[in-house]
């Protein structure tokens, strides 16, 4: 890896939330108005509002892209005919995605001093509730 002389700062690093992110904390009368998990025809699908919500087609992101697989895509460069395509084949999710202990080993051992993390399935989930304030505040 090439060294530099000047603190690494990643301005846009994302992590994947766990499957407990929105319900660990939520009164449980909130619960069908904001995020569950249920079995829909075989998988595990995430619930908004008591709908399914498709923001995020495998919101347990297990497997999951790896990182960096759009980059060619949103420089123009990809062969891949949609964004789908262009994320290439999925590996099983890294504990530094998830695990902080883990990611600030990541970052130790890749120089970096620090970063900005965003969530990825929260994005989605924010919108989602965009017509139900109340529960948008409870889940978040």
């Amino acid at each position: 890896m090439t060294t530099v002389d000047f603190d690494v700062f990643d301005a846009d690093n994302h992590y994947y939330e766990p499957t407990d992110a929105f319900t660990r904390h939520l009164e449980p009368g909130m619960a069908k108005r904001t995020m569950q998990w249920a079995d829909v025809d075989g998988r595990t699908r995430l619930l908004v509002g008591g709908k399914v919500n498709r923001f995020i087609p495998n919101p347990q992101f297990d497997p999951v892209a790896r990182p960096g697989c759009l980059d060619d895509y949103f420089r123009g460069r990809s062969p891949a005919d949609d964004i789908r395509g262009a994320f290439g084949d999925l590996e099983p999710i890294s504990p530094a995605y998830r695990d902080p202990a883990a990611r600030l080993a990541v970052m130790d051992a890749q120089g970096m001093e620090g970063c900005f993390l965003f969530p990825t399935l929260a994005v989605g989930m924010e919108e989602a509730l965009v017509d139900d304030p109340d529960a948008a505040h409870a889940a978040f």
